[in-house]
């Protein structure tokens, strides 16, 4: 059966297509008329495994039961995500791979189709752990009785479906169409609930053995991996909303290219990261590309595919291909330019850099270019007296509650809008990166610093300050850039503010500076979060000169 058997004109299927997301991790643009295909594949598949299985077991049936189709679908979907399915071919290598029987298997808790010398393996997709959703809130799991019903309706099978709900329900099931429709819905129920039991359980599902996969679910109880949650994070149209309000960076994306549309005219870009695909809907509306491949690990990916669809752009133009990048193959050999909005708070928050390099390294076209092509990091030191407030509470001293919120302070970096008339110091750069050249070991990097007091008289410094610029500036074209600075309008992305401990806030006098050197390294835990610590010291000061003053550490955190 090919998938042309199946019309695509379907109030079904268009039903479904438009409502529940993508099987295929490789190409997920989906469109009311496009996406029944994503129907059309599961149901071919459906069509494929059922041949498979009934001519290697006893099973002659025709007709797929709901405990089957719920852990078919779910063993797609693991393959999907971890990207070793892309098509029907690879389904088949991965979801009909002859597994072990797990030691602990109940046939009667859990029945399983035995292949295999001594009917000691079955088919990976058989396997109890595909219970458990592989997809938060999956829609497929929600309509199995009517996914059923769709593909023998398309089988010309009404009556073995009756035949075989009759069969299996016994006593749950009547002898009619309606009762015989209705058993099937109470078999779904009983399944269902298995799954959220399985969901919900501090048990965790067998551990898969050397020639099963891992669920790419995390056991409940367990903390998700880091990437598992960072890409989650970015599944909620929240901070999304945040991201496109944020009109000092999307004017700045939307102006690079909107001025600049000789630059992206004809060419392939790759959006990595495209979240809502806003700025995929930009390098081709606005800058006229020929071609955009969008990249993204998110949910939000299925919600871009419509948003990109509804705003006239065909999957010709604008290609979404969900997975990370550094395990993704795009439908190109090369592209002109890689565009993303990768940055974090403190600039290297969220270590997404990597992955922007990673697809620079493997994908861009000589003389291509990464938009934006530069940054840079900056310090300052700011005096904030808002910690003289416990001095004085209604005129009683509650100078202990001063001490405890500074202790808390310190501990990690703080992210807030810094006024700019608490900055006492110059800004000073401490790293410059062309993103066509720089490499991964660069972005854990020392630096030397060195900022003077602005003012005439003494000047407290309770902290350090960091933020970082953006620039799109390719010789021959406009150039724009937005920084995050204190002198400029607040972004989403505020300011990194690092308190100082207590005992080593210093007090500059005239002429004097604060100098030292800054490591900015990801964290060793957790990748994704990004460490600061500043050695430094007092200079034009004759009492402990080149004397350190102080060292501290920090952290931007989850």
């Amino acid at each position: 059966m090919s998938e042309s058997d199946w019309s695509s004109d379907s109030d079904e299927g268009e039903y479904f297509s438009s409502t529940f997301p993508s099987f295929l991790s490789s190409s997920v643009y989906e469109t009311l008329n496009d996406a029944v295909n994503n129907e059309d594949f599961f149901f071919t598949f459906l069509s494929n495994t059922l041949s498979i299985t009934s001519s290697t077991t006893s099973t002659t049936s025709t007709t797929p039961d709901v405990y089957y189709v719920i852990r078919l679908i779910n063993c797609l979907r693991t393959g999907c995500i971890s990207n070793k399915i892309t098509n029907l071919t690879t389904a088949s290598s991965y979801c009909h791979a002859k597994v072990p029987i797990p030691a602990d298997h109940d046939d009667l808790d859990c029945p399983l189709l035995k292949v295999g010398p001594g009917g000691t393996e079955t088919y990976r997709f058989m396997l109890p752990l595909y219970f458990r959703p592989a997809l938060p809130e999956d829609g497929y799991l929600h309509c199995v009785d009517d996914l059923i019903r769709m593909y023998v309706a398309k089988e010309g099978d009404i009556k073995g479906l009756n035949e075989e709900v009759v069969e299996d329900e016994g006593e749950e099931g009547g002898e009619g169409g309606e009762d015989d429709v209705e058993g099937l819905r109470k078999r779904l129920d009983k399944a269902l609930n298995i799954i959220k039991e399985m969901a919900l359980s501090d048990t965790p599902p067998p551990a898969p053995t050397s020639t099963t996969s891992k669920s790419l679910i995390p056991a409940p109880g367990t903390t998700p991996d880091n990437d598992t949650y960072y890409f989650d994070s970015y599944s909620h149209y929240s901070i999304h909303e945040t991201m496109l309000k944020d009109s000092v960076r999307t004017l700045a994306y939307k102006n690079s290219i909107s001025l600049n549309v000789p630059l992206f005219q004809g060419k392939t870009v790759l959006d990595v990261g495209c979240g809502t695909g806003v700025l995929s809907y930009f390098a081709s509306k606005l800058g006229k590309a020929k071609y955009v491949i969008g990249v993204d690990d998110s949910n939000m990916i299925n919600m871009a595919s419509k948003i990109l669809h509804k705003n006239g752009l065909p999957r010709s133009k604008v290609e979404l291909c969900r997975g990370k990048m550094e395990t993704l193959t795009l439908p190109v050999d090369k592209v002109d330019i890689v565009i993303s909005e990768w940055m974090g708070y403190g600039l290297l928050y969220e270590t997404m850099l990597p992955s922007v390099l990673d697809a620079r390294d493997r994908y861009m076209k000589p003389g291509g270019t990464m938009w934006p092509n530069k940054c840079s990091m900056y310090v300052e030191g700011v005096c904030d007296g808002r910690m003289d407030y416990w001095d004085d509470v209604y005129g009683i001293d509650m100078g202990d509650m001063k001490e405890q919120a500074m202790r808390e302070l310190c501990k990690e970096a703080v992210v807030e809008v810094v006024k700019e008339d608490t900055v006492m110091t110059d800004r000073c750069r401490i790293w410059d990166a062309d993103l066509n050249k720089v490499k991964d070991e660069d972005l854990d990097y020392d630096a030397g610093f060195r900022i003077g007091g602005k003012g005439e008289g003494d000047t407290r410094i309770d902290a350090f300050l960091v933020t970082f610029d953006v620039d799109f500036d390719l010789e021959g074209f406009e150039k724009v850039s937005f920084s995050t600075g204190c002198q400029a309008t607040p972004t989403h992305w505020q300011q990194t503010l690092l308190w100082l401990e207590p005992s080593t806030v210093p007090t500059l006098k005239a002429g004097e500076e604060i100098s030292g050197n800054i490591r900015v390294e990801r964290n060793k835990t957790n990748h994704r979060d990004i460490d600061f610590t500043f050695d430094w010291k007092i200079e034009g000061r004759e009492e402990g000169a080149g004397r350190s003053m102080g060292k501290q550490k920090w952290s931007i955190t989850s």
